[in-house]
């Protein structure tokens, strides 16, 4: 608490901590590819999961998953969240921070699920419902089991329900996770505060709270984890800078935790510890060489495009495999799903990528920049 020229007292709301910021050429950026890596991996995740094979097809499907995890890529995604978003609460030197955050959270999120609610209803009104195939797995045969009417589009659009496009849960989990963590923030002045405050998320996680707000609660650590990234700073990154191979083994290590999750049951806790740390190698470490292949130009296009993409993939892929589920044979997709599925998924991500890239033109940018004019600009992934 300090004094100001009346005499009177004033708080101190910054965190009197040093704050560890890399450059900014490399800092955003990379974030910003590693969420187009996990979009894209969620997409493959979802096209492994349309077509039925034969036993041992199936087998080799399931191994597959270890490579495109999409629980994993969804937990990933809340962890770069609460890094991006904390990193901008501390740039932030508004009197307030709490309006101007919750109006760019809801420019940034609702805009681009407002397009994929639209084309989902229109495919679902003009194209598609389900559709009966042999073929088809139980998740497909999940999918679109409904008529379309404006009050499932209200419900859809309000985040109470996730028919129209399945993969918006996330965004409800987002939307909590962000109407939270300034206020995380705001308790997260010195490092006792911080431990006690994650001590408690992952007590809530375990206990009957978490399902309060539809479950959003058990995953408000994640967004913390990632909330302390920057935090973590000290000797270690240094000396993994120089010892190179010791980096690259831990690294090692951490993708085989990564890839084996789904294989021994989806615990969540240690991928996303282990993700976490990935994540704080690619922040504190913004030179090192093993990440530069977040520097590719393809890779960089579609983290700038992941959010539209992840929100329009799914209806263009219900609605690819609903096309194709009507034009060949179940004995012949059946015999041949890994094919069918590598097949559907380079189709649907080769058509999502222009319609998301247009999304991102002319959805995101115009509303991003408009939720700035309520706050200090701040970088945005």
């Amino acid at each position: 608490m300090n004094n100001n020229p009346n005499g009177k007292p004033q708080i101190n709301w910054e965190i009197p901590v040093k704050i560890s910021m890399p450059s900014e050429k490399h800092f955003w950026h990379r974030l910003e590819s590693l969420r187009g890596i996990f979009a894209l991996t969620v997409a493959f995740h979802h096209s492994l999961l349309m077509i039925r094979g034969h036993e041992f097809a199936e087998k080799i499907l399931r191994g597959l998953h270890g490579f495109f995890y999409g629980q994993g890529a969804v937990l990933s995604f809340f962890i770069l969240s609460g890094l991006v978003l904390g990193q901008s609460l501390r740039r932030s030197k508004t009197g307030s921070i709490f309006v101007p955050f919750y109006l760019r959270r809801l420019l940034r999120i609702y805009p681009a699920l407002t397009a994929s609610l639209l084309l989902a209803s229109t495919c679902l009104y003009f194209c598609f419902g389900n559709y009966s195939n042999a073929a088809a797995t139980a998740y497909y045969e999940r999918l679109y089991e409904f008529p379309l009417s404006f009050s499932l589009f209200l419900k859809n659009f309000l985040l109470w329900d996730f028919s129209l496009n399945n993969v918006t849960w996330t965004l409800w989990i987002e939307i909590i996770g962000s109407l939270f963590l300034p206020l995380m923030h705001v308790l997260s002045r010195k490092a006792i505060h911080q431990l006690s405050l994650m001590a408690f998320l992952i007590v809530l996680q375990i206990s009957p709270a978490q399902h309060l707000f539809k479950d959003a609660l058990s995953y408000l650590w994640v967004f913390y984890l990632g909330y302390l990234i920057p935090l973590f700073s000290g000797k270690i990154w240094d000396y993994l800078s120089r010892e190179r191979i010791v980096l690259a083994i831990l690294l090692f290590l951490s993708l085989i935790v990564c890839w084996s999750t789904p294989h021994f049951g989806h615990h969540a806790i240690p991928y996303v510890l282990v993700m976490g740390w990935i994540i704080s190698c690619v922040y504190h470490i913004p030179k090192e060489p093993f990440f530069s292949f977040l520097d590719n130009q393809v890779v960089r296009f579609y983290g700038r495009i992941s959010y539209s993409f992840y929100v329009l993939h799914f209806p263009l892929l219900c609605l690819i495999t609903y096309l194709v589920f009507r034009s060949f044979d179940a004995n012949f997709l059946v015999s041949n799903s890994i094919m069918a599925a590598f097949i559907l998924s380079f189709i649907s991500i080769g058509i999502a990528t222009p319609v998301s890239y247009l999304s991102y033109l002319f959805v995101e940018k115009p509303f991003i920049r408009l939720g700035q004019k309520w706050a200090e600009p701040a970088k945005t992934l």
